[in-house]
């Protein structure tokens, strides 16, 4: 397989590591050095707006992700791709920064749903509110789903999905984990067809709180560090390829609002890392 059919479905997979992470929240407990600009959107009517959902109660609580019926969070992520420059034209440049939003567009009493607005890119994802947590039940977009971007599209299917994404008690030293068996078809442009199967393990652990400072000011959260393993067989154009990619990724959590930073790191074969970075820039509360 070439190297950018290996770091294009790495960087899809990151992308999707980074989903999982998005949560909902509502006006900060700490006090900001700096004030987030609320975003309006089409369901909100923007700042004060309503959907007629209300709040999350019951299994669905919870202190570090709240949820409302309706809300609407915009992050900013930054890519950076610092791998040595070669000859090969089919190797883009993978820098970047762009915006996306993350809306509760449903919310129910045992579960809910995040939709994820990416550039050329809308993503369903749905949740399950248990005693233990809240559990995304597919992995970015499923559980028979389709994502559709400029120049690839791809189908995938969460075959199981075991333990929790979330607890329901966020505290220092808690520990948990989520991994999902999927299967998927790729399409990547010029006649280029692909499928994948195979396992995504999350592990995490709550290291305590600590103030984190984004552009948008400065709170007191809960720190997350947590690794991600990709096993996958991938087929692309008749070659098989095993396909293991690990990653690392610190979160950081601020009671009332969800997340407000997210760094992850993954290594490349040949070495090379690839950083992504999301902060939060704006929100809107029904």
């Amino acid at each position: 397989m070439k190297q950018f059919d290996i770091k294009l479905f790495a960087l899809l997979a990151l992308a999707a590591l980074l989903l999982a992470a998005c949560g909902g929240g509502s006006e900060p407990s700490a006090t900001a050095e700096g004030e987030l600009e609320p975003v309006a959107t089409a369901e909100t009517g923007g700042p004060g707006g309503t959907n007629g959902g209300g709040s999350a109660s019951g299994l669905c609580a919870n202190e570090y992700q709240p949820l409302t019926q309706g809300a609407a969070w915009t992050y900013r992520r930054s890519d950076a791709d610092s791998s040595d420059d070669d000859s090969d034209a089919e190797t883009p440049d993978v820098d970047s920064s762009d915006t996306y939003t993350t809306m509760v567009s449903e919310l129910r009493a045992d579960g809910f749903t995040f939709t994820h607005n990416f550039d050329n890119v809308v993503v369903t994802q749905e949740w399950s509110c248990t005693p233990e947590g809240l559990s995304a039940l597919n992995y970015s977009d499923g559980p028979e789903a389709s994502v559709s971007g400029t120049g690839f599209s791809g189908n995938f299917e969460t075959l199981s999905v075991t333990g929790v994404s979330f607890p329901k008690e966020l505290v220092p030293g808690a520990t948990w984990e989520q991994t999902y068996e999927v299967q998927g078809t790729m399409s990547m442009g010029g006649g280029m067809e692909g499928t994948a199967t195979g396992t995504v393990v999350h592990s995490y652990t709550a290291i305590g709180e600590e103030t984190v400072n984004i552009p948008s000011g400065s709170f007191t959260a809960m720190r997350v560090e947590g690794t991600n393993t990709i096993n996958f067989s991938a087929n692309v154009s008749g070659i098989t390829v095993p396909l293991v990619i690990e990653s690392t990724t610190v979160m950081w959590w601020v009671r009332g609002m969800g997340m407000v930073r997210n760094e992850s790191t993954l290594a490349f074969e040949d070495g090379s890392p690839f950083t992504s970075t999301v902060e939060l820039v704006g929100y809107s509360m029904p």
